[in-house]
């Protein structure tokens, strides 16, 4: 779907805030794609790692250049927002017999989060679900 949208010089809509000098309506796509690596679920329902190609898109304001990404990934992430999902509420769950962190994370490497990368993310989630500051933790801006 945001491949068919992402043609040279389309305005990304009115709606669209650019993340530099956050003024809407501004921003267009550019002819450029960018390689990103994202960690998401294939076609077998197992974590891949996989380098896919992003829509890059342009101010016509401040002139920055953004990445222009589906909701599944989020930006600074190199999960996909179903696999944080996923591992979060595998550890959460209330089950005092449960996996565990170290056991939730567990796989191969390359597509495997770090145990004290699912604890942040808990501990992320347990914030904004309380309405406690640090949303930058999620998006990397001050938002």
């Amino acid at each position: 779907m945001l491949c068919e949208l992402a043609v040279k010089g389309e305005s990304l809509g009115d709606n669209s805030i650019c993340p530099g000098c956050l003024v809407s309506g501004r921003l267009f796509f550019t002819s450029t794609w960018v390689a990103r690596g994202i960690i998401w679920y294939g076609k077998d329902g197992r974590r891949i790692y996989q380098e896919i190609k992003v829509p890059e898109a342009g101010c016509r304001e401040c002139g920055g250049r953004f990445r222009v990404l589906s909701e599944e990934i989020l930006p600074y992430k190199l999960f996909s927002l179903p696999v944080i999902e996923d591992l979060c509420r595998t550890y959460v769950q209330p089950d005092p017999y449960g996996p565990g962190l170290r056991k939730v994370v567990e796989g191969p490497v390359e597509v495997s989060p770090n145990y004290s990368t699912l604890h942040r993310w808990t501990e992320g989630l347990g914030s904004l679900s309380r309405g406690i500051e640090g949303k930058e933790f999620w998006t990397g801006f001050g938002l």
